[in-house]
């Protein structure tokens, strides 16, 4: 009997040819040895295919899926999740890299630990001469039954009023390894960026509501690389909509899941978080289909900047939000967002 891997590795893959050999690099000699490693080829158009069939010639381990049509991040994992037959599931991103202990160290806490998912802290990397370590925790920590996971998952998805930062814990699933059971028995899967803007939070919303048990490692292990293509930086006049769209999703799933009263002031966070963002684009990136004003006079942040509590915020953050109230002192908030 064909032994099961301990964790299935999903990369999609789509014009990351100047990449792709730094990360397989980082994965195919990684301690922990027993690992399905699956190269979803997103039916890129430069040598990014070639290079996935190299790459699965050189190591067994390697399985090469090549989708006839390209379809986006969030699909190009769910075609990995398709084939994966490890314990536990993993996702890289293939501009990025990881720690060659990474797999060995999450894998055998969740074993020992009896973890549904274990998440590490990540570094973000430029070069070798810049790169710093993102702290979400400074020491490992256990959330165990449903009542802890909950407030994990709420703090994820935004931090409470006085927490000084708009984010507490990355809402990213590559920093992580899933209970591949969790996903069969549930049928979790990943929604389109295409449509909603970023997959990742609602497939942890997804995933999360089934756990009991979550670990949080202070070691960083994941590279996230600033290659200076980002598809962040890339004009695209749909995101405003896609933006507003995925929080809408955001709210949709916690609505089924928590009262208003326990979940409202955790998603308004996030909120927070998004419409700064898009008011800084707008400022810097004209061509994102909206101006400054058109996003700060948008009726769909109406309900946030009546109802939040901005005075339990961070002094920063209060008088910021007090000045967008403001219109004679918006010129002050667009010199802050412009920094």
């Amino acid at each position: 009997m064909q032994n099961i891997p301990k964790v299935s590795i999903i990369l999609p893959c789509y014009n990351v040819e100047k990449y792709l050999d730094r990360c397989m690099n980082s994965i195919v000699n990684q301690t922990l040895k027993e690992l399905e490693i699956i190269l979803v080829d997103d039916k890129s158009p430069d040598s990014t295919p070639t290079k996935c069939d190299e790459w699965a010639n050189k190591d067994s381990r390697i399985k090469v899926i090549h989708k006839t049509q390209n379809e986006g991040l969030g699909y190009a994992r769910n075609t990995g999740l398709e084939q994966a037959t490890g314990e536990y599931v993993a996702f890289v991103d293939s501009d990025d890299f990881v720690s060659l202990n990474m797999y060995e160290s999450l894998y055998n806490c969740a074993v020992i630990e009896q973890a549904d998912v274990v998440y590490s802290n990540s570094i973000f990397y430029k070069d070798d001469k810049h790169q710093s370590v993102r702290y979400d925790v400074h020491e490992d920590i256990h959330i165990i039954g449903r009542n802890e996971v909950d407030e994990f998952l709420l703090d994820m998805v935004g931090p409470v009023p006085s927490y000084p930062h708009n984010v507490k814990y990355m809402m990213s699933v590559w920093h992580a390894v899933y209970r591949k059971k969790i996903l069969e028995d549930y049928s979790i899967r990943f929604v389109s960026e295409r449509q909603l803007i970023s997959e990742d939070l609602i497939f942890d919303i997804d995933y999360l509501c089934h756990c009991n048990k979550i670990i949080y490692l202070k070691e960083a292990h994941y590279y996230y690389c600033d290659n200076g293509a980002s598809l962040s930086r890339k004009v695209d006049t749909t995101r405003y909509e896609r933006i507003k769209k995925w929080l809408i999703a955001v709210e949709d799933r916690l609505q089924k899941l928590f009262p208003a009263e326990k979940y409202m002031l955790h998603y308004q966070r996030q909120q927070i978080h998004v419409f700064l963002y898009s008011l800084s684009q707008a400022i810097n990136i004209k061509e994102m289909g909206m101006t400054f004003e058109e996003v700060m006079n948008d009726p769909f942040w109406e309900d946030l900047l009546q109802t939040y509590p901005f005075k339990q915020l961070p002094i920063k953050g209060y008088l910021l939000f007090y000045a967008l109230k403001r219109d004679c002192l918006r010129w002050v908030v667009k010199a802050y967002l412009k920094k």
